[in-house]
């Protein structure tokens, strides 16, 4: 074919170019055809004036698996594999391109545990200054005597100090609250959907793999070190749970299960001078299945994807947050919000759920 820079055509072939070590240093004298072991490709006769290789097969040849002998490219199946090309990362060199790979992978995950684990859970917010608290606390920041906030939230029973509250969404969009005596076994009953009948006591204790495939009720959040404890619940545990006296302060929200196969979450930071940020959680494995994974986590890099998100979704849920943070500086105690960051999760229906105010900083005024 032609080649060069003055289009010169070439005619014969350096047979000695495409050799591999152990056949270069072979006894001279030998019969060298015993080497090639081979035979003649279909697709590759060197006399023909042209060479219809075929693009994906051409795409995966390499130097040292084909010679050409007498006018035919031979295919050696036996050739001693030649050593591969060395690859450099950072202040490393003589990496393979396996280690290589393993190097981005690694960076990756440094990276992305910096961004969102360092960020969300292991900086220290300072409340101190704040007439508001995140997670379980702010639901009652939600609440106000005066006009309500539209925001859509799964029912919500918080436990704290030894006093119920139950928060939801009326049928207008706005959030409303039941405590005190209205927030009654039956109304959580009412609330949750749980059966009316408790189911009786002589009743065969569940398969746990069964029990992991079928959709929870509700999921309970304890405020952990840095970050929430999560359980989940099924109709007959959550009454369990409100009997057990050693609880402590949580909360029990109803389960949303996510669009889509994979549990996935929305984690939307506010500012207020700068540009508002959305990543999205997802998990590697599906929903259901032998270990439930119903839920996923931003601390468990090696089973969830964190990735920068941009879209309707982070817009939407960004003028959800602003909307909030703007409701709660207006009707609550005087203060000015400086960043906020919330956690949603996309619906079945399509709808986005505002889950839980995950951190804030917030000075009073």
């Amino acid at each position: 074919g032609d080649g060069g820079k003055g289009g010169g055509t070439f005619s014969t072939f350096d047979a000695s170019f495409c050799l591999t070590r152990s056949q270069l240093e072979a006894p001279i004298g030998t019969n060298a055809t015993h080497m090639y072991n081979g035979q003649p490709t279909s697709f590759t006769n060197l006399q023909s004036n042209s060479l219809n290789l075929d693009p994906n097969r051409a795409a995966m040849l390499k130097r040292s698996n084909f010679l050409p002998y007498d006018g035919v490219l031979y295919e050696i199946n036996d050739a001693q594999i030649e050593q591969e090309a060395l690859w450099s990362f950072g202040n490393k060199t003589h990496l393979t391109y396996n280690e290589y790979l393993k190097e981005i992978r690694d960076q990756r995950r440094m990276q992305l545990q910096h961004i969102v684990v360092k960020q969300q859970t292991g900086k220290t917010f300072d409340y101190s200054r704040s007439p508001h608290r995140p997670l379980l606390d702010f639901f009652s920041s939600l609440y106000k005597r005066g006009p309500k906030v539209r925001l859509r939230i799964p029912i919500t029973l918080v436990l704290l100090d030894n006093v119920r509250s139950l928060y939801f969404t009326d049928a207008d969009g706005f959030v409303q609250r039941l405590s005190g005596e209205q927030c009654d076994d039956q109304a959580i009953q009412d609330a949750f959907k749980l059966p009316a009948a408790p189911p009786p006591q002589n009743k065969t204790e569940e398969d746990p793999a069964l029990k992991r495939r079928e959709k929870p009720v509700a999921v309970i959040k304890r405020a952990g070190a840095g970050k929430n404890e999560l359980s989940l619940l099924d109709s007959t545990e959550i009454f369990k749970v409100l009997r057990d006296p050693s609880i402590g302060n949580a909360v029990i929200q109803q389960f949303v299960r996510p669009k889509g196969s994979h549990p996935a979450m929305y984690r939307t930071t506010w500012r207020r001078n700068t540009a508002s940020s959305t990543v999205l959680i997802s998990g590697h494995r599906p929903m259901g299945g032998e270990s439930g994974n119903w839920f996923t986590s931003s601390t468990l890099i090696d089973t969830n994807t964190i990735l920068s998100f941009r879209g309707i979704s982070a817009t939407e849920t960004q003028h959800i947050v602003a909307g909030v943070v703007q409701h709660v500086e207006k009707h609550g105690p005087p203060c000015q919000f400086l960043e906020a960051t919330a956690d949603f999760i996309k619906g079945e229906d399509g709808k986005m759920y505002f889950v839980q105010m995950k951190c804030f900083v917030c000075v009073s005024q």
